[in-house]
């Protein structure tokens, strides 16, 4: 029996405000919930981890109740394991660090935003500050245009498509 807060006694799945205990059938629910979420638009901030939680507590608020809150249990996927709980906030304030001397990519070529977003989606991919969302909490107000430009961090378009994880890296390529 897994000692996991996070999922139904006895089973590998998610604990979830709905009761469903089929993996497959939630994670079809939670991606057409969260996309209707982001289609509202996301909290604007400065992607430190104060903002990441609300933005993950606004995607996942009708999926999880744990939505927003940082993880408890320290975990893994096969044989890699995430930051441990106890160093999230350390290395997320790293995250942000890295982001506000660069100037959110604001003034970056499209090689070089390419390849420092993809090291900023590795980093908190590795942080791991939920214990599930961390991918697409984050990343759809990762769009080159932050603080530095006048504008927070939240995207505010209509279509979900633009809230996808590599829409910065489409938008930053020739056309």
């Amino acid at each position: 029996m897994s000692d996991d807060p996070y999922l139904f006694p006895g089973t590998k799945n998610l604990r979830n405000k709905f009761g469903i205990r089929n993996a497959d059938l939630l994670d079809y629910h939670e991606r057409e919930i969260t996309t209707l979420r982001a289609r509202q638009g996301v909290p604007t901030g400065i992607f430190d981890l104060k903002h990441l939680r609300a933005i993950h507590r606004h995607l996942f608020q009708d999926v999880y109740d744990w939505a927003g809150e940082i993880r408890t249990l320290e975990i893994s996927k096969g044989a890699s394991q995430f930051q441990f709980c106890k160093y999230i906030e350390t290395g997320m304030a790293d995250v942000h660090r890295r982001l506000v001397k660069v100037k959110y990519f604001a003034k970056s070529s499209q090689s070089g935003f390419a390849e420092g977003a993809g090291e900023i989606i590795g980093d908190v991919n590795y942080v791991h500050p939920f214990r599930e969302g961390n991918v697409r909490a984050p990343f759809p107000p990762l769009d080159g245009e932050g603080p530095a430009e006048g504008r927070g961090w939240g995207v505010q378009e209509p279509e979900i498509a633009d809230h996808h994880p590599l829409r910065s890296l489409r938008d930053h390529l020739p056309h």
